[in-house]
């Protein structure tokens, strides 16, 4: 059982990894035998793969087409942008704005990896080193249930940024964006932070729908 729950998630991270880098690119069909004859291993665990993939929102299941790359519409980026920054305030609201300074901390050092990432124009780790720096607002409030929840939302996030849906992203202003959010948190003030994040999200989900 340990083993076979290894090669599951060994091929649900084979499969993401492909989505993300866009070797498979959104409206792409999956097969679940080629992905089974490529890995050399059954279909059994491929199509377990499969299912968790489309849980996380990255797959989807077509009538007549079968299992096929979500692809994301600015629809899909205002609801997954309006639920993190709903998440994250309430993880500030929760911990009244105290977060530790070990935690300011963390975040600064990633922010300045940010910085050296948005110069270099590394897309793929700056998008990484983003996801980080919200993961630690929501993990401030040491609330499981609402870091889980945000967290599930973690891979599709992802996947807007690096698929075709993504639109006018300079890595060098969403750095700045964030240096702003990050001042608003060491102000240990509730509703300024509440709304550096609230504005955040809004102009990232701008980025998406030509409003920039």
């Amino acid at each position: 059982m340990i083993n076979y729950k290894t090669i599951r998630e060994q091929v649900s991270t084979y499969i993401r990894d492909q989505i993300l880098q866009s070797k498979i690119k959104p409206g792409e069909r999956i097969l679940e035998q080629e992905i089974a004859d490529e890995l050399e291993i059954s279909r059994g665990p491929v199509r377990e793969s499969l299912r968790q993939l489309e849980q996380e929102g990255l797959l989807e299941y077509r009538r007549n087409r079968g299992c096929v790359v979500r692809e994301f519409q600015k629809e899909d980026a205002a609801e997954i942008f309006f639920i993190r920054s709903a998440l994250e305030a309430a993880s500030v609201m929760y911990c009244e704005g105290n977060i530790p300074d070990s935690l300011l901390a963390q975040m600064e050092e990633v922010l300045n990896r940010m910085q050296d990432t948005a110069d270099n124009g590394e897309l793929t780790e700056f998008v990484e080193q983003d996801q980080m720096f919200h993961s630690l607002i929501v993990k401030a409030c040491g609330l499981e249930r609402l870091y889980a929840l945000w967290n599930s939302l973690t891979p599709v996030s992802i996947a807007l940024f690096m698929t075709d849906s993504r639109k006018n992203f300079v890595l060098k202003k969403q750095y700045l964006r964030h240096k702003q959010v990050l001042e608003a948190l060491k102000s240990k003030d509730v509703d300024q932070a509440q709304k550096a994040i609230y504005a955040h999200y809004v102009k990232t989900e701008a980025l998406f729908s030509d409003k920039e």
